[in-house]
């Protein structure tokens, strides 16, 4: 397998329509990126794959290396993952719809493994791309390899969430999850800029306004990166759901739309009710999360839990059902100086993006 083999499986499957992206995706070596990581089997067991000297191990760990997969690259001390390269698919059209090109200013939050910001600096150069993220040894390991590749970014550690990186940035590419916008992204970009942010469980594609607002539309179904999290190395609260605790609480009879437990739903709530995680645990079985620490589990026609959650979860859904129940493809959304976040449906007479 080889860089250009994984291009040319993104091209044929629709993840790439520009030459540029073709070609940095064929010219950057992900195996320079990822000498180590951890697979999941379909038993749910966790696997580490390294280059190594014996050969069946190193073709086993190659052969992974150039599959459409994320592949995790660190854990945390209590086997929490907490940074990965991401699957090459979702890479392809984030990178396609930034559409950036030789000179724009680039800014990336989640600096990662570097292989992406190997394939920024291939689409606009060294000096155009800085990258930051959370962890300072995430950092210095990523600087090194891509130092390896021949490529030498402007990279940091810091909150990229909250921290005043400079700019004004042409594009902006986040490469983790966030609940909400942090206004901080929208003001460092020029008017005209492009930001390609993955919002709750959706890839979103925006363009920044003169008056530094910014509207756009959706650039692909269900998208989960993970969240950015903070210094202390903490995981989002809200992935974390304890259903045996919640099997215990009180129970209420409720009528359940089953639609509450689709993956569309999944990814409409994370846009319309950001506080709320949503579980998907199987046919008619869901557990959703507040911030606050308030869990419910929902199956069937029976509530356990906070019903001030569920509150939450059934006016999502009723603004949603009110909608048509229209997918993300037939949705804009548009976001103020303040990072806020308006998701309407698309009339029917606008054209769809292509």
């Amino acid at each position: 397998m080889t860089p250009q083999h994984l291009a040319t499986i993104l091209r044929d499957s629709g993840a790439i329509s520009s030459e540029s992206v073709y070609a940095a995706f064929a010219a950057i070596r992900r195996e320079a990126f990822a000498p180590k990581f951890w697979v999941r089997a379909a038993d749910g067991v966790r696997s580490c794959l390294t280059h190594s000297d014996d050969h069946d191990a190193n073709e086993a760990w190659l052969k992974a290396v150039y599959e459409d997969n994320s592949l995790v690259t660190h854990l945390d001390k209590h086997g929490v993952a907490v940074s990965s390269s991401s699957q090459p698919t979702v890479m392809a059209r984030m990178l396609d719809a930034i559409d950036a090109a030789p000179g724009h200013q680039v800014l990336e939050i989640g600096t990662g493994t570097g292989y992406n910001a190997a394939l920024l600096c291939h689409l606009v150069g060294d000096t155009n791309v800085f990258s930051v993220d959370i962890d300072p040894e995430v950092v210095e390991t990523a600087r090194e390899r891509l130092k390896s590749e021949g490529y030498q970014p402007r990279l940091a550690a810091g909150d990229g969430r909250t921290a005043q990186i400079g700019g004004p940035w042409d594009r902006l590419i986040a490469t983790c999850g966030v609940r909400t916008v942090p206004p901080e992204w929208i003001r460092q970009c020029k008017p005209g800029a492009i930001m390609v942010l993955n919002i709750g469980y959706a890839l979103a594609r925006l363009e920044v306004s003169s008056d530094r607002t910014a509207t756009g539309h959706f650039v692909a179904g269900y998208s989960a990166f993970m969240f950015a999290r903070d210094a202390a190395n903490a995981a989002d609260p809200g992935l974390r759901i304890d259903t045996t605790a919640l099997t215990s609480l009180r129970s209420y009879t409720e009528q359940i739309p089953t639609q509450i437990h689709s993956e569309a739903f999944q990814v409409i709530l994370s846009l319309l009710a950001p506080n709320l995680t949503h579980l998907r645990l199987g046919p008619n079985r869901s557990a959703f999360a507040h911030v606050d620490g308030t869990r419910l589990l929902a199956e069937h026609d029976l509530l356990r839990g906070d019903l001030n959650v569920w509150d939450e979860v059934i006016a999502a859904y009723h603004r949603w059902s009110n909608w048509g129940f229209p997918n993300l493809h037939d949705m804009t959304v548009a976001l103020t100086t303040e990072g806020h976040l308006d998701l309407q449906p698309r009339q029917a007479a606008e054209p769809k993006p292509v």
